[in-house]
């Protein structure tokens, strides 16, 4: 069976053997909406818990808007305007509003990225500002999280009058789901706190994966951080396969982001029938398949169909290479997968991107991992552990030749965007 999963701005595409393919995994493909813009309007105006937004603005002095950043396809330039209009009908006025990105750790948006992330519709007036996690003097402390997690967040954010959280709501392989709390929780959060965040204490916790919200630690602290932070209002939406809105979900964040997630959920889970002993996946495409920091999503949403000993082949473009100069510097620092583990369990060890080795390796511990990317060296493919092959069907073929005649083969063409399970669907 000839199938594609997505590869950048594309696909690649991968043959299957006849008799081979136990499934091919796609979740119910919630239908998109037909007029997303009054989707959105609606939301806003007929919140899930709390006033509308438009009413929660009167006798606001500012506003502080929070974004996702370009690692993330969410529709900023969808849900920016009417959230603007929202303000301003509630008289906060253009000026009287910050943009802020959600950056995390992550670099500075670029001036060429900016009409890409925020549409050509942006106000002149509103400010736009990256969150800059490493400015040590632009956070304000509030104290740790039951995690242990010590809160240093953006000053503009929390000095705000009024809080905004925009969204995407997707499969997450360490939070459950994205959206909600994330923004600003690392969204907004210092190095020290991001590190902490992220430490592989809690990454490890078998609570801490894809669909999972109860009991995962990494969402309790994110959604501590928010509360200490303050968030007034969200507006998250979801998207198909196609980018294109089939969800939107506004108003008190807890309430709004956990209606979101729970329809996440029904349209993302997809069941294989078996486990198999070759996953074929994806990183779901630009923009979020620019970095192996990024790819181990999609090779951590592998694992829970995957043999013990299985091989995952993985399509990602990885035009940025390994990633951030921090994470390829930590990977770089040990030949080893089990010396990095150990490292990394070490209480004192706060490099950053740290965490980006951590879910590697809940992956090339499991696995052998043969990646397709046009942007990945030979050496920098070494050094994370992974085996660099030059087509997608080439990685698959490796791979049949290494399982023998009787290997099984599933397919996942949209990555982390699917939540591929052998139980029941729903939330954890």
């Amino acid at each position: 069976m000839l199938t594609g999963v997505r590869y950048g701005r594309g696909y690649a595409s991968v043959e299957v053997p006849d008799g081979r393919l136990v499934s091919v995994l796609r979740g119910a493909a919630a239908p998109a909406l037909a007029d997303a813009h009054a989707a959105v309007q609606h939301a806003i105006g007929s919140p899930i818990e709390g006033e509308d937004l438009a009413a929660m603005a009167v006798g606001r002095r500012h506003a502080v808007v929070v974004v996702s950043d370009i690692t993330r396809p969410a529709p900023n330039a969808l849900m920016l305007p009417p959230v603007l209009d929202a303000l301003r009908r509630g008289g906060i006025d253009h000026h009287r509003v910050t943009v802020l990105i959600a950056t995390g750790a992550h670099r500075r948006t670029s001036p060429q990225e900016l009409g890409e992330l925020l549409g050509p519709d942006l106000p002149a007036a509103c400010r736009i500002a990256d969150h800059v996690a490493t400015d040590h003097e632009a956070h304000t402390y509030l104290g740790t999280t039951p995690q242990d997690v010590p809160l240093h967040m953006d000053r503009r954010y929390v000095d705000a009058d009024l809080k905004v959280l925009t969204g995407l709501i997707e499969p997450h392989y360490m939070a459950g789901f994205s959206g909600g709390r994330k923004a600003v929780c690392p969204g907004l959060a210092s190095v020290e706190t991001i590190g902490r965040f992220h430490r592989h204490e809690l990454l490890m916790h078998e609570r801490s994966t894809t669909g999972v919200l109860a009991g995962n630690p990494v969402h309790e602290a994110a959604l501590a951080a928010a509360r200490a932070a303050g968030a007034d209002f969200i507006v998250n939406a979801a998207l198909d396969d196609r980018r294109q809105v089939t969800g939107v979900w506004a108003g008190e964040l807890e309430a709004a982001h956990l209606a979101g997630c729970h329809e996440v959920a029904r349209s993302a889970s997809a069941a294989c029938p078996e486990p198999v002993d070759i996953v074929v996946t994806s990183n779901a495409g630009y923009p979020l398949d620019c970095s192996v920091y990024q790819a181990t999503k999609g090779m951590v949403g592998a694992l829970e169909i995957l043999k013990p000993g299985g091989t995952v082949v993985i399509a990602a473009e990885c035009s940025e290479g390994l990633g951030s100069p921090a994470f390829a510097s930590v990977l770089r620092a040990d030949s080893r997968i089990e010396d990095s583990l150990a490292r990394l369990a070490d209480p004192s060890s706060t490099a950053m991107d740290q965490w980006g080795v951590t879910m590697l390796a809940k992956a090339v511990t499991r696995a052998r991992v043969l990646i397709y990317a046009d942007g990945l060296s030979e050496a920098d493919a070494r050094s994370a552990y992974l085996t660099r092959v030059p087509s997608l069907q080439s990685g698959l073929d490796q791979a049949l030749r290494w399982h023998g005649p009787e290997a099984t083969v599933a397919v996942i063409p949209d990555g982390p965007y699917t939540m591929a399970t052998l139980a029941p669907d729903g939330l954890g």
